[in-house]
């Protein structure tokens, strides 16, 4: 496997298992700043939710309730003269 490569992903990895991921607490533009730091690049993200639309009881009214599903890091690396690009998704509960 490519040492670069494997570096990224172990940097990207490490800035995850300390970051909540959640709606609320969630700031790409932070995110963006903070691994273009680590990795030398600002990589690119994608935030996927899940929207669910909840009807009261009376029919009447409905609720729109987004929640984050996962959260896709990308990233380029180079093998063999070529430049790649990688991706790491992470799921949230």
């Amino acid at each position: 496997m490519n040492d670069l490569k494997t570096l990224k992903e172990k940097q990207i990895n490490d800035y995850i298992s300390n970051t909540l991921l959640n709606e609320d607490s969630i700031d790409v533009d932070v995110m963006k700043d903070a691994l273009g730091q680590i990795l030398g690049e600002k990589p690119g993200i994608d935030l996927e939710y899940k929207t669910e639309q909840l009807i009261m009881e009376d029919g009447k009214k409905s609720i729109r309730k987004d929640k984050l599903e996962s959260v896709s890091i990308y990233y380029t690396y180079e093998e063999n003269g070529t430049l790649k690009f990688g991706t790491l998704t992470y799921l949230t509960d």
